[in-house]
């Protein structure tokens, strides 16, 4: 059997809308690649059904975060220090299943092949649930307050949220990677509660979730966290990475198409 080859991208940060618009492109494309990317500025990114009226739009103005929305669904997430990476698996890939778990597993465990590059020893195993009584309050609707059947932590914390579609025959998966704390700031950006029930959403964040800032004996930056997953993908998936930045292509288009991912509270109230 031939070595599958994939392409790898890495972004740098870009933003949130032009970012989401790109994974988007690529999933269209339907070829097998890894994309990494960071968010400049940070933005507050919601499944892509998921209501915005909950956002403080004022807020976010003021502090010059951007508000987007995914091609995929899931929660809600502030993206600030961090690398986010992006999978697209056609149907002719080997690691393509019709199936959303199996290929969450596949992902994750070249996630944690990659981590492991870098002395993390993060688990992927099954998740507990929030037990609290907020659960069908703020914490429906952000992400590193919940969770799916199976996470990528440490210690029973969450690092990685994970969101997944099938675009076109093609699966879109991409996530969220912690590298510092900024995330837990989200509650504060919302409008539900006064300062006090915020402060209580980000103490419930913070007990719930972990970054690489706090795992590690040493900083590790976004440069070295890429290289790692380029790493990790190519030994843990047998596969052959090829690189190939953004095409002047790409950008226009990704330019032209940034729009459809920024919400307009007026029409979401």
């Amino acid at each position: 059997m031939s070595v599958e080859r994939w392409r790898f991208i890495n972004s740098e940060a870009r933003s949130g809308a032009l970012n989401m618009a790109i994974d988007r492109l690529l999933a269209d494309k339907g070829q097998p690649c890894l994309r990494v990317y960071g968010w400049n500025p940070p933005a507050i990114s919601l499944g892509f059904h998921q209501p915005v009226h909950e956002v403080d739009f004022v807020k976010c103005h003021q502090d010059n975060i951007d508000i987007v929305l995914r091609p995929t669904g899931g929660r809600a997430v502030l993206h600030a220090r961090e690398l986010t990476y992006a999978v697209v698996l056609p149907q002719s890939s080997p690691f393509y299943e019709s199936r959303v778990l199996p290929v969450y597993e596949t992902i994750s465990k070249a996630i944690i092949a990659s981590l492991k590059l870098l002395d993390l020893p993060v688990e992927w195993k099954p998740s507990q649930k929030t037990l609290n009584n907020l659960s069908k309050g703020a914490l429906a609707s952000i992400c590193y307050a919940s969770t799916v059947q199976y996470e990528i932590g440490f210690q029973g914390k969450k690092l990685v949220g994970s969101a997944q579609r099938r675009i076109g025959g093609a699966v879109l998966q991409h996530g969220s990677m912690l590298i510092g704390d900024k995330h837990l700031d989200l509650p504060f950006y919302l409008k539900r509660g006064d300062d006090r029930y915020k402060k209580m959403i980000h103490e419930v964040m913070r007990k719930h979730t972990i970054c690489l800032d706090q795992i590690s004996h040493s900083r590790i930056s976004y440069a070295q966290l890429a290289m790692a997953l380029r790493q990790g993908f190519a030994s843990c998936l047998d596969i052959e990475f090829y690189d190939q930045p953004l095409t002047a292509e790409e950008l226009l288009l990704g330019e032209q198409n940034a729009g459809a991912y920024v919400p307009s509270e007026e029409t979401h109230e």
